[in-house]
This record gives structure tokens, C-alpha cells and sequence, in this order.
């Protein structure tokens, strides 16, 4: 019995190892059974990296601003290629009326407006009656040059892109132009390259391919490192550890808390729920991992993909002697 009470004040623990966590869960533990619970982690440089960013256009009608949407699409791909990315697939998502393009509009007209009227010219100008449309345009790539990483090619394009971005995006199509020609003023810089709009309306991920060899070499090491803290308890409680009884595990990406519209999202992506061009093996032996990339991150290179595995076993006891 005293076998017993020591047994279960030593499953009462929670025991931290470096780059792993392991635990006992008395609740679920049957007579005579320790079970833990172990993780390893991995990181992967990306394969691949996917590109979205949002577009606006307006037009006399739905089909004029559908029509610049495909013109400013066609710029953010010529632009992408320029910076040495292959185009492995592209998708435009459905066009749908933007209230932010025509809130934007609205307020650069009155703007001019106001100028004209603070001239001295009193002639009034009705405003005409556009379609204003927005869409998210999806574009994975690859580096053309072999030996040029993904990591090297992503920080190309963000670069790139954040420059640019009052043109990919259509901004400088799509709001009125400035009769003065004074486009360093503060408020037409506002209205057109809002710091808020690039970091929600451009996203980037990436994407690795994870292997059967790489799974084997962290079931390995975290089923390791659960079995030693397993040999402890079973120590503890004066007894030692037996064969398996029972082990069950599972995967997911470490990503970066990203901030959308004034609130922490974080993006989960487990294995194949997030969808890229990576050849698979179809036995299942194969998955991918997924990170996305922090748009607030300042550093000279984003961290690569971190991959986890977490397993749960539950190991026989045995008497020690």
C-alpha cells in the first residue's frame, strides 16, 4: 500500500528537460502504469514561400475594375520575377466591393477639394459614380537561382514589395491624382501607403517538406527522453519501468504571433490543413510544415520553420526486484 501512495504523490509532477516537456497524468494512468508525455523539435529551412497580397482597383463599372485588377496583378507578378522568385502557381480570390477604396477615395477628394476652395476656385465638382473592388492574389515561389536559399529570396521580396507597395497594390491607380503634383505632402502619403494597410493587407508564409526520416529521428529523441523520466518516477515509487503499453503522438508548426486589425492572431497549421504545391509522398509518410512570417519582425533574416512532435506514453510498472 505504501508502494502505492508513494507511486501516486510521484505522479503529482511535472518535470521540464531542455527542448522537451514531460508530465504524468495520474487521472488517465491505469493500476500500475506511468504515463508521460514527451516533445522534440526540429527546424526546416523553407522550400517554398507563399506571397498574398491584397489589390484595389476602381472602374465606371464591375467589369472596368475588374479589368485593373488584372493590370495591377500582372505588376506584382513581373515584379516578383524581377526579384528572382519562379512562379510555381498563382490564384486571385473572388473581387469583392471595397468600403476601405472608397472610403479612402472619398476622403483624398475632399481633400482636393478643400485645397481648391482654400485657392479661391469655388467651382464645385460632383463626384462620379465609380465601382470600387478589392481581392487577395496568392502567388507561391521559388528562388530561379538554385543556389539562392528561400530565406535570402524572402527578405528580397519583402523588401521589395513594402517599397512598392502603393503601386502592387493598386493605391496609385485607384485614388485620385493630386492636381498639384505635391505627392510628398503628409496626407496624400497617408492615404496611399498607410503602414497599417501594408501590414494587413501583405502576408508571407513558408513551407518545408518533412520527411519519414525526420519524424523517426524525433519520435526517437522524444520517446527517449519520456522513457528517462519515466525510469525516474518508477524510481521514485520504488519500482522500475516495464515494456509499452500504449503511445499516441502528434504534430505542429511554431509560429509567430501576428497582429490584423488591432488584435494577436496567431496562424495554426498542422501538417497538410494548409495546402502548398510540395510533392507528398501518398502513403502519408511525408507532410509539410508551415510558418508565417511576422510582419512586424525587424530582424536581418526570419527564423526558419520550427517543427514539433509530442507523444504520449504510458510505460508498465514493474517491481524493482
Amino acid at each position: 500500500m505504501r508502494r502505492l501512495h508513494s507511486l501516486a504523490a510521484a505522479c503529482s509532477w511535472l518535470l521540464f528537460a531542455s527542448g522537451a516537456l514531460a508530465q504524468v497524468s495520474p487521472a488517465n494512468a491505469q493500476p500500475g502504469t506511468v504515463t508521460v508525455s514527451g516533445s522534440s523539435e526540429m527546424t526546416k529551412p523553407p522550400e517554398i514561400i507563399r506571397v498574398m497580397v491584397k489589390q484595389y482597383a476602381k472602374g465606371t463599372d464591375q467589369e472596368a475594375a475588374k479589368t485593373a485588377l488584372v493590370a495591377v496583378e500582372k505588376k506584382l507578378m513581373t515584379k516578383l520575377g524581377d526579384a528572382g522568385a519562379t512562379i510555381i502557381v498563382s490564384h486571385a480570390g473572388v473581387a469583392v466591393p471595397s468600403q476601405n477604396l472608397l472610403n479612402r477615395y472619398r476622403n483624398v477628394s475632399s481633400m482636393m477639394l478643400q485645397r481648391r476652395m482654400a485657392a479661391g476656385d469655388n467651382s464645385q465638382q460632383g463626384e462620379k459614380s465609380l465601382t470600387y473592388l478589392e481581392r487577395f492574389v496568392t502567388v507561391d515561389v521559388k528562388p530561379k537561382d538554385k543556389n539562392k536559399e528561400a530565406m535570402t529570396l524572402l527578405a528580397d521580396l519583402q523588401e521589395r514589395i513594402r517599397k512598392d507597395y502603393q503601386d502592387l497594390s493598386g493605391m496609385n491607380e485607384a485614388l485620385p491624382k493630386d492636381e498639384s503634383n505635391d505627392n510628398n505632402r503628409a496626407e496624400m502619403t497617408i492615404y496611399r501607403n498607410d503602414s497599417s494597410m501594408y501590414s494587413t493587407d501583405v502576408r508571407f508564409q513558408m513551407a518545408a517538406r518533412i520527411t519519414r526520416q525526420d519524424r523517426l529521428k524525433l519520435y526517437a529523441e522524444a520517446m527517449k527522453r519520456a522513457k528517462a523520466i519515466a525510469s525516474d518516477l518508477a524510481e521514485a515509487a520504488e519500482m522500475k519501468v516495464g515494456p509499452i503499453q500504449s503511445i499516441n503522438s502528434s504534430f505542429s508548426t511554431t509560429n509567430s504571433m501576428v497582429n490584423y486589425g488591432g488584435y494577436q492572431r496567431a496562424m495554426t497549421a498542422t501538417g497538410e490543413i494548409a495546402k502548398f504545391p510540395l510533392t507528398l509522398k501518398e502513403d502519408g509518410s511525408e507532410s509539410i510544415a508551415v510558418r508565417e512570417v511576422n510582419m512586424g519582425y525587424q530582424g536581418p533574416a526570419q527564423e526558419p520553420i520550427s517543427f514539433q512532435i509530442n507523444l504520449n506514453a504510458s510505460f508498465k510498472l514493474e517491481p524493482a526486484k
